[in-house]
């Protein structure tokens, strides 16, 4: 990417910062304290999630953004992302299945759309399997952050999303490797093989979020692969995202918050101790969780790629 590209980059992170400053949390809660009796802690906490993860949403596609293309983002969640690409007059289509609409996340995502009315974002209220092109047409840029990890049917998505990237399209998905014995979810040991396993040993921790251990689907760097030769599409496997998350639990309050337990606390410090840190960013995809992953046609290279 080039200096103007980086330029670019900056003053998007920066109105980034802005759209967030701007972003009212307290009156969102109060609305849903008021009208819908949620906790106000709870949706606090999850409203102060989510716009944090914009940040590292942003660094995850903002080298392949354009204002020419035709974006979806996969699994938008309260959809402040796609909000904040909206309003930078971004072509982007949020996809969010439905969850019953009466779920606790249901209410907060509609508040925050309602709390953005203004900005006329188009919300595709399905699961990425019932994608088709007859119906949503083709998009340049498909991305997803930590979420294709919790969809069921990874094959049949994986066509669907396939069926709608334009012929010169880019798919960008960030999620675990479960070939690396880890779930960052819970922070607990994980072996792919017999999840059944951390289970069992971890029944107490789990328990208080069964739904979101049942949604697992233990994807890894090899899954991906097969996913992509089913589907005729060339995989490219970002190099140092271990490195960038470790970076990251350093710097980041909220992030680390989340995921610092004893046992990362543990390994971090003896790889600290050892003065090999810095190896981290060495290491080969396959060893790596997460994992960034870029997918598009074969015989075929993205627009994304050949402007820069």
């Amino acid at each position: 990417m080039g200096m103007r590209g980086v330029v670019g980059s900056m003053e998007l992170g920066n109105k980034l910062e802005s759209f967030l400053g701007n972003f009212n949390i307290e009156h969102i809660c109060d609305r849903l304290e008021n009208e819908e009796s949620l906790e106000r802690d709870y949706v606090k906490d999850l409203l102060g999630t989510f716009a944090n993860e914009t940040r590292v949403t942003l660094s995850l596609v903002e080298q392949f953004l354009n204002s020419r293309l035709r974006i979806l983002e996969v699994g938008a969640g309260i959809c402040l992302f796609s909000i904040f690409l909206k309003s930078e007059n971004y072509d982007v289509v949020a996809l969010e299945p439905a969850l019953g609409g009466f779920s606790d996340f249901e209410k907060i995502k509609n508040a925050v759309l309602g709390y953005y009315s203004h900005i006329a974002l188009d919300v595709l209220r399905i699961s990425a399997q019932d994608l088709g092109i007859h119906e949503n047409g083709e998009f340049d840029l498909i991305y997803s952050n930590n979420v294709i990890e919790h969809i069921p049917e990874l094959s049949s998505t994986f066509s669907a999303m396939t069926n709608v990237l334009s012929e010169n399209g880019l798919m960008v998905h960030a999620c675990p490797n479960y070939l690396i014995p880890y779930e960052p979810h819970f922070g607990i040991p994980v072996f792919k093989l017999w999840p059944g396993l951390s289970r069992r040993v971890f029944s107490k921790r789990i328990a208080s979020k069964v739904d979101l251990w049942d949604s697992l689907n233990f994807i890894s760097y090899f899954n991906v692969k097969v996913l992509a030769s089913d589907n005729h599409l060339r995989v490219k496997f970002v190099q140092g995202v271990l490195s960038d998350s470790v970076v990251r639990l350093q710097k980041d309050e909220s992030f680390r918050g989340r995921h610092m337990n004893r046992f990362l606390l543990s390994l971090f410090s003896l790889l600290k101790g050892l003065r090999i840190l810095h190896l981290l960013q060495y290491l080969p995809p396959f060893l790596s969780t997460p994992m960034i992953v870029l997918l598009f046609r074969e015989g075929h290279e993205p627009l994304l790629f050949i402007e820069r």
